[in-house]
């Protein structure tokens, strides 16, 4: 009976301590507390906060493939909501600054690398397009297809530059062509100078 009392103090003793030092909860408690907060930050596409509670979930358990799978497709597609807005208001080098300094924060996940490959080929067929709209010498179109020509296998809209740069070439080509055969048609049809009458001397 001595021994049960005391066993008996001993764990109030324990119990109202664990309470005066505001102990963390049990791994168990706090992981199923924190994991129906995340579903909850999910469900609302708050998802800046799904990665606080991410981060807090693998502190418990930083073996979690499933979560660590969930957090890279958060932030990438939190990375390429982003770089649609930089795309809609056309300012692609600072879409490629900021998919950058993502990768330099995670380097090894897939989906910022191809964004960020995406976003360079996006800046060639821009660049490719102002090269067509100013283009007026050969050469300048030339260059423009050297440009775009790695691209237009792999992209329908770099296809599709790449045919109307060769279409403005041989637009062009033929344009100089036909001057230069109407300039010769017409040197050809000129009638030969008569020579000046003699003037006959009294």
């Amino acid at each position: 009976m001595f021994y049960r009392s005391l066993i008996l103090s001993f764990a109030l003793l324990l119990l109202i301590g664990g309470c005066s030092e505001n102990k963390a909860p049990d791994p168990p408690i706090a992981r199923a507390e924190l994991t129906a907060r995340l579903y909850e930050t999910l469900k609302f596409k708050r998802y800046s906060e799904s990665l606080v509670i991410i981060d807090k979930l693998l502190a418990l358990d930083s073996d979690d493939a499933d979560l660590m799978e969930m957090r890279d497709r958060i932030i990438g597609n939190i990375a390429t909501v982003k770089i649609q807005h930089y795309v809609d208001e056309n300012r692609l080098e600072d879409g490629l600054k900021y998919i950058r300094s993502e990768r330099r924060k995670f380097p090894v996940m897939p989906q910022l690398r191809l964004l960020e490959e995406e976003l360079k080929n996006l800046i060639v067929l821009h660049k490719a397009a102002q090269t067509l709209a100013a283009a007026d010498t050969i050469p300048a179109l030339t260059a423009a297809l050297d440009f775009i020509v790695p691209l237009a296998a792999k992209y329908p809209a770099a296809k599709q530059l790449h045919n109307d740069i060769k279409q403005r070439k041989a637009d062009l080509e033929k344009m100089r062509s036909d001057a230069a055969q109407a300039v010769e048609k017409a040197a050809a049809n000129k009638p030969a100078s008569q020579p000046a009458p003699a003037v006959k001397k009294p």
